[in-house]
């Protein structure tokens, strides 16, 4: 005898109970370009200083080269209206994230009213607007800083920040470390590879 188990769904009419299909599913060779970087974030996660500066990279290149698989039209079929307006709103958010852009902005760039738009994009993106233009922002901040010896303050204003003690705190929330010790990291790592 079975015990009857509370937590499983009781289906009255096991008979005309329908199943959902399995989502598609796509197999295929692992193609060498894909590989590559695969292997290379593998190698650096047990590195606290490479899994800061380097997973980020990474994660861009893996998600590049899964694009150019076959297996990206899966991605495309399932790609819906508001799906494309989100996608023309984190453009928008990309081209303006320096200029002061608001919620209200974004979602007049895509023809949605702001709340509607803010709750789809969440839904999309996993993060609000808001939240997606602050990532945008401060990884524009970090490539600048790494590019050359720019000060935090000029990083800050260039990216869209009032504050640069506001700046410093997001960009330690996101990365870890202050900008400067960011920085000082990045080149001590560059140093000691080469």
């Amino acid at each position: 005898m079975v015990p009857p188990c509370s937590n499983l769904p009781i289906c009255e009419d096991f008979e005309t109970a329908t199943l959902e299909p399995p989502p598609p599913v796509f197999m295929g060779p692992v193609e060498e370009t894909f590989a590559e970087p695969l292997c290379r974030l593998l190698t650096c996660l047990d590195n606290p200083l490479e899994r800061r500066m380097l997973v980020p990279l990474y994660l861009r290149e893996i998600a590049f080269r899964l694009l150019r698989l076959d297996a990206a039209s899966l991605l495309r079929a399932s790609i819906t209206r508001e799906h494309t307006r989100v996608l023309r709103a984190i453009r928008f958010i990309e081209e303006n994230a320096d200029a002061g852009t608001t919620v209200q902005a974004m979602a007049e760039s895509v023809a949605m009213s702001g709340s509607h738009f803010a709750h789809r994009f969440r839904e999309i993106t996993g993060v609000s607007p808001i939240q997606y233009l602050k990532r945008i922002r401060l990884e524009k901040a970090r490539l600048l800083l790494l590019k050359g010896d720019l000060p935090v303050s000029i990083a800050a204003v260039e990216t869209g920040y009032a504050s640069t003690s506001h700046f410093s705190r997001d960009f330690r929330r996101q990365f870890f470390l202050s900008p400067t010790s960011y920085v000082q990291s990045f080149k001590e790592h560059v140093a000691v590879t080469s």
